[in-house]
């Protein structure tokens, strides 16, 4: 969801935080829990967090969480890459990476709940098992 700089509050960074950091722990979690049934296949699953920019309500931030599938030579096979907040400035619905006249700093948030997140990763993780299987 879009939310506009007049929406930038403490609430809102708190809320973003959250994101980041149960995302973060739940992402490592389920690569812990899923690890072995990949190795199992010869494959193996890379997760990571990543975050650019230090301040998120400046243009540049942003986070994001991504679950990789890796096969036995070692070529990704599938990636499963979910943005969980993103800052810049935007002219005319256009992303710039500086402020010019005219633009506004829009923050997008993901839509779904940290819980819905953590049911998509792990259906996502089940499906790609099952597949191989069939």
């Amino acid at each position: 969801m879009k939310i506009p700089q007049k929406d930038f509050n403490q609430e809102l960074r708190k809320t973003i935080d959250g994101y980041e950091k149960q995302l973060e722990n739940d992402l490592f979690s389920l690569e812990r829990k899923y690890k072995i049934f990949f190795l199992q296949k010869q494959q193996k699953i890379e997760v990571s967090f990543d975050r650019e920019g230090q301040n998120p309500f400046e243009s540049g931030y942003s986070s994001s969480i991504s679950l990789g599938i890796i096969d036995e030579d070692g070529e990704l096979v599938d990636l499963l890459k979910i943005n969980i907040w993103e800052c810049n400035y935007l002219f005319l619905g256009l992303p710039m990476s500086r402020m010019i006249p005219g633009a506004k700093l829009v923050g997008e948030l993901v839509d779904e709940s940290v819980k819905e997140i953590r049911h998509e990763i792990r259906d996502y993780l089940e499906e790609f098992l099952q597949e191989d299987e069939k």
